[in-house]
């Protein structure tokens, strides 16, 4: 599912489902480190008998505050926690994500473009690594037509418009784009291997435009005549096994109780790990320092600069 020489993607679907269960067991350690849990069995027994509501409450006072890694890293290395900061960075970030996964899910815009201003100051963070320039730019501009560039008339129009559902289903939103790749992916499944132009003609002026009637005669069909659906991609497996264990390490590591000085996990000798990036701290310090924002105001005077020589030219 991961190209590790590339650093890319290849099943995202499992990288997704992956990414969540690693994020269960740290919310599930998290708490059991706030309830005095050791162990799975315990944490189970206090989750039964103990208000974990309350709980989850005191963990969001306790890492609500998303600059409270950048704080630590301030201080001299012997008092810091390597091992604590990289949980709490994983359990921040990793929490944003699932919240803005079902914004999508669910048609929530107004949360999409809640976490979208997050991953804009991420995208600032300035590690190679992690910046992706290409969406630091757009994500950049897009704030920038969100506060100034667009009328409110037309941004309430793409807070409506911004998430799609063709199923009707509470949870069947997804974005514009997506809908996009899935009627590209369905052109592309109609075009004859051995084309010819009358046949590439019909496949472009007439088929492309049914593709999701296509899609509502297939469902249709589905139901009426009680055919098993076969999904394209795979069941989804039970995750309480990988969760379980995670979680246990993670207790048994007490990964979510800071222990100053502390520079790697049990049982790792004396090497020490690698700080994980803070996208939060960093993206505020580049915010802040202004580069960021110049550097995107020239662009667009530039751009300007080019559309006024051009208009000239064709005058």
């Amino acid at each position: 599912m991961w190209n590790f020489q590339a650093r890319t993607i290849k099943d995202f679907r499992a990288c997704h489902a992956f990414f969540n269960h690693v994020l269960d067991a740290h919310v599930l350690a998290a708490l059991g480190s706030q309830m005095g849990a050791e162990s799975w069995d315990e944490l189970l027994d206090k989750l039964e008998s103990l208000n974990w509501r309350k709980g989850i409450m005191d963990l969001q006072r306790q890492f609500g505050d998303a600059g409270q890694v950048y704080k630590w890293r301030a201080e001299s290395i012997e008092n810091r926690d390597l091992v604590h900061e990289n949980v709490v960075l994983l359990l921040q970030h990793g929490i944003l994500y699932r919240r803005f996964s079902e914004a999508l899910f669910t048609g929530e815009s107004g949360w999409v473009i809640h976490c979208l201003k997050y991953f804009t100051i991420w995208l600032q963070n300035g590690d190679k690594s992690a910046s992706l320039p290409n969406y630091r730019r757009e994500c950049l501009h897009l704030m920038c037509c969100f506060a100034h560039i667009w009328s409110s008339k037309f941004f309430a129009h793409w807070k409506d418009q911004c998430l799609v559902n063709l199923s009707g289903s509470a949870t069947g939103f997804m974005p514009c784009d997506q809908l996009g790749e899935y009627v590209v992916r369905e052109n592309k499944d109609q075009i004859n291997h051995n084309v010819t132009p009358p046949n590439d003609l019909f496949a472009r002026d007439i088929k492309a435009r049914q593709v999701l009637v296509f899609k509502a005669a297939r469902e249709n069909m589905e139901r009426a005549t009680g055919a098993v659906k076969h999904y394209q991609h795979s069941s989804t497996v039970d995750p309480t096994v990988d969760v379980r264990t995670i979680t246990t390490r993670l207790l048994q590591d007490k990964v979510f109780v800071r222990n100053p000085g502390r520079r790697n996990y049990s049982g790792d000798g004396d090497s020490t790990i690698t700080s994980s990036i803070d996208l939060f701290g960093l993206g505020c310090t580049n915010v802040l320092s202004g580069d960021c924002i110049e550097a995107y105001k020239e662009k667009l005077r530039r751009n300007r600069e080019d559309e006024v020589q051009d208009q000239r030219r064709k005058c």
